[in-house]
């Protein structure tokens, strides 16, 4: 998929998104399930690119016994950690997360510039994530 194809689904999800009335669970499901979906399109982005970040995702760093026990290594937050780090390493991922966060989260930030410092702080600030890659 190119950047512009992703960019376009994740528009068309994004329109779905923002149709959802999260009332109830089961739309607030529905729409946590649409952002999951946009966010994996970037995820299969980024591995396709043969982006990683200490072996991640491509490779399972050697966990403990006890962190084996309290998580799993491919989770969802580990996933958002990669993603916030390649945001400000790789210019093609900051155009596409930045169009990303418009699309489902207009206004959040005035620039994205002011979006890929928020995201680089995450990743420096050490305690935002309960992962580390």
């Amino acid at each position: 998929m190119t950047i512009e194809e992703i960019k376009n689904k994740i528009t068309d999800l994004a329109q779905e998104h923002a149709a959802i009335d999260e009332n109830t669970l089961d739309d607030f499901n529905k729409a946590e399930f649409i952002e999951w979906q946009a966010n994996d399109l970037i995820i299969d982005y980024c591995t396709i690119k043969g982006y990683v970040i200490n072996g991640f995702p491509t490779e399972k760093k050697k966990l403990s016994e006890e962190e084996l026990d309290d998580e799993d290594y491919f989770c969802r937050e580990r996933f958002d950690l990669y993603l916030d780090m390649l945001t400000y390493l790789k210019e093609d991922v900051a155009g596409i997360m930045w169009h990303f966060n418009e699309s489902f989260w207009p206004g959040t930030f005035d620039s994205k510039e002011e979006y890929l410092k928020s995201a680089k702080e995450r990743v420096e600030c050490g305690s935002f994530y309960d992962v580390e890659i």
